[in-house]
């Protein structure tokens, strides 16, 4: 899986995230780990989902200085703008499967995850990654 996470962390630092998180003690030890963010789940057929109300409870005991991310797939403007306003605390956005860079402004900042399989698939995110002028 690749990652793309925010073009203002610095390149010598290897940034770590967590993804999954669903209860409270998860959070609790993750946020002990030095993690750089932690990302909950949207994707209501992932095993790891959280509903918008356990989002933001666990978003209300956030450990300081953690990214909160919100994971979402091939999501549409109607999801994004209704996440972030049902989940106000989400620092950043992270999109799977995207098959091109959304057409419309994203209300956070946000990064695209791939998982490439080939040398081929790894050179259509370079033109992904190109076409979003990331």
């Amino acid at each position: 899986m690749l990652f793309l996470f925010g073009s203002h962390i610095e390149e010598s630092k290897i940034q770590i995230k967590i993804c999954g998180i669903t209860r409270r003690t998860d959070l609790e030890e993750a946020g002990m780990l030095g993690v750089d963010a932690l990302g909950l789940n949207f994707f209501p057929k992932s095993p790891r989902f959280v509903s918008h109300e356990i989002a933001n409870q666990l978003l209300a005991n956030w450990p300081q200085g953690i990214t909160p991310v919100g994971l979402l797939v091939q999501p549409n403007r109607e999801t994004i703008e209704n996440l972030v306003n049902s989940v106000p605390g989400l620092a950043w956005l992270q999109f799977h499967r995207m098959e091109a860079p959304p057409p419309f402004p994203i209300p956070r900042p946000w990064f695209p995850a791939f998982s490439p399989a080939n040398m081929e698939e790894i050179q259509n995110i370079h033109a992904w990654l190109k076409a979003a002028k990331l």
